[in-house]
């Protein structure tokens, strides 16, 4: 069975660390602060000049990667065991995450040895990714471990695992292709 496992907020709770990271950022640049009880996204960023939005960016993923990673992000351990039990060859992580920042995340946690590959995706059209992922599949039988449902569309799944606590819903997908 092919593993395919989402960074942020499925493997690791980054959202305390990315909302920092965003609020950071925009104060630098003299831009208020976002009070977000949810994920801060470019999306949120409406009110920000074209020219200001790339720096913004960018300090955020500094501020990310480098300062405060180690304190603000936490290990989703039932998922890890599932991973660790599937076995390296048939474990993908999927991400749109920028790749420095997934570098630091999985170098910080050492979970870099636990995937084949990273299957880097902008994640706005799932059959699209579909073919991604079985170009890197041993089998078609895939399960996809995702807290975003709204990424898991236009195919028939069958959810088949739910790991829920405190700060992870994340539910495993059956993918019928």
């Amino acid at each position: 069975m092919n593993l395919i496992v989402d960074l942020d907020d499925t493997l690791v709770y980054t959202t305390f660390l990315n909302n920092d990271a965003y609020n950071f950022a925009l104060e630098k640049y003299a831009y208020p602060r976002l009070d977000c009880k949810n994920r801060i996204t470019r999306k949120n960023l409406f009110n920000v000049k074209y020219e200001d939005l790339q720096k913004i960016i960018q300090t955020k993923q500094e501020y990310f990667s480098l300062k405060w990673l180690p304190y603000r992000t936490i290990l989703n351990t039932q998922l890890l065991d599932k991973v660790k039990q599937n076995g390296t060859d048939k474990t993908f992580l999927w991400t749109k995450a920028n790749q420095q920042r997934v570098q630091n995340i999985l170098g910080y946690f050492n979970l870099t040895k636990y995937f084949k590959a990273i299957i880097r995706d902008d994640k706005t059209d799932f059959l699209n990714s579909i073919v991604k992922f079985q170009k890197a599949f041993v089998d078609d039988t895939m399960v996809i471990y995702e807290n975003e449902s709204k990424n898991i569309s236009s195919v028939n799944y069958k959810i088949i695992d739910e790991i829920k606590t405190i700060l992870f819903d994340v539910k495993g997908y059956l993918i019928n292709i």
